[in-house]
Order: structure tokens, then C-alpha cells, then sequence
């Protein structure tokens, strides 16, 4: 009985003495912007069809928008990187594991475009002719140091599903970790950004079909 209470106040100071760097290894790295303080986090839904500025958080169509939300068919969604931003997939689940250098393991290079595609054979057709060339070309990555090739991308629908994690360089040259946290419909209107809909879209929308999939809800981390 001496001997096993003995192990277990060996096994408590051990647990209390470990060094933050050994916590830090095992802590999903979100820890890492409460350790260093340079990160900023938040969720935001962006509206079909809309443009994002991640860098001040703020829906807009302007030169400093990152990222556009597209929808160019009815079962055809893509995130489309604008004004010098840059976008990869880099994983399915796993959100809160994906730090900077997390990050900057997974990623060899960056692609220009990122499309969802309709099953539809004909639609399918059609991107592909269109993206035969990239939308631009870059040699080098922003603030990131990856060397850049032209890449076309074409995914599945299953892209931008729940769990979905995308790595982001804004057009400020910050780096932008992104989760997706679901999805509202055309019809709904009961979260935060809804109030930027305009009344005569929101009776025009509702007289059409409705789109399931339409504003994407994102947990994004902005890496200082």
C-alpha cells in the first residue's frame, strides 16, 4: 500500500513539473494562440454569392475582399481566391490540429481556384475547358516561401463538407486557417450576416427554389 501511494505522488509531480513545451505538443494548437497571443479567431457566415475580407472580417466587394463564394450552378459552389489571395484544401476533420507549422507541412503549393463540382457530365465539360488554363500564375508565395505552380484543382462535392480545412494567405500577406462549420439555406435567414440581405432578395429568394447549401458558415484563425 506505501508503494502505490508513493506512485501516485511520483505520477501527480510529474504531471505538474512537465515543461510547456512538452504540454504544447500534445494540446490541439489552438493553444497556440493562447501561448503566443498572436492570433485572432472568429466565425462568420458569408453570404452566397458575396466576397470576404478576412483581414478586417467584413463582407464587401472591393479591392481588399480574399476570398469570393460563388455559386455558378445549382449544385456548383467554389471558393475563389480575388485581389492577390491564395487558397488550399489541405484536410477533411481534424480543424484544431492545424497550426503554422502545421500548415506549412502540409502545403507544398497553393492552388488558384478551388471548385465544387455539379455531378452533371455536361457541367463538368465545361469547367474543365475553362479551367484548362490557371485563372493566373504566381512564382512565388506570399510571405510564405512555397514555390508556386500553376494548378487547376477540380473536387468533388464532397470539398466543402462539414470539417472541411482550408489554408489561407490574405492579400495582407497574413496567414488564415479556415473550418467549415455548416452551411445555411437560401431560406434562412436567422444568423448574424442575414441582416446585409437586402428585403426584395430575401422575397425574390423565397419565390425560387431553395438551395441548401447556399451561405457557408467558416471558423476562421487569423496567424499573426
Amino acid at each position: 500500500m506505501k508503494h502505490f501511494k508513493f506512485f501516485i505522488v511520483f505520477v501527480t509531480f510529474s504531471l505538474l513539473t512537465v515543461s510547456p513545451d512538452a504540454i504544447s505538443t500534445r494540446i490541439p494548437s489552438d493553444y497556440y494562440c493562447y501561448k503566443s497571443k498572436s492570433c485572432e479567431r472568429g466565425t462568420t457566415t458569408v453570404l452566397g454569392t458575396w466576397q470576404w475580407d478576412i483581414d478586417t472580417d467584413q463582407l464587401v466587394s472591393s479591392r481588399a475582399a480574399d476570398l469570393w463564394w460563388s455559386h455558378t450552378a445549382q449544385n456548383e459552389r467554389e471558393i475563389v481566391p480575388v485581389n492577390g489571395a491564395y487558397i488550399k484544401r489541405i484536410a477533411q476533420g481534424g480543424c484544431y490540429k492545424y497550426g503554422p507549422n502545421e500548415i506549412m507541412e502540409k502545403v507544398n503549393n497553393f492552388t488558384p481556384y478551388i471548385v465544387e463540382e455539379n455531378t452533371d457530365t455536361t457541367l463538368r465539360r465545361k469547367r474543365t475547358i475553362y479551367n484548362g488554363k490557371p485563372v493566373y500564375e504566381l512564382n512565388t508565395l506570399i510571405n510564405g516561401g512555397f514555390l508556386k505552380q500553376p494548378v487547376k484543382e477540380m473536387n468533388p462535392l464532397s470539398v466543402f463538407k462539414e470539417g472541411t480545412v482550408f489554408a489561407v494567405i490574405t492579400n495582407q500577406g497574413k496567414l488564415v486557417r479556415l473550418c467549415v462549420g455548416g452551411f445555411h439555406s437560401s431560406y434562412d435567414f436567422r444568423f448574424r450576416e442575414a441582416y446585409l440581405l437586402d428585403p426584395g432578395w430575401k422575397k425574390m429568394v423565397k419565390q425560387r427554389e431553395e438551395k441548401r447549401h447556399y451561405h457557408i458558415l467558416l471558423d476562421w484563425t487569423v496567424f499573426r
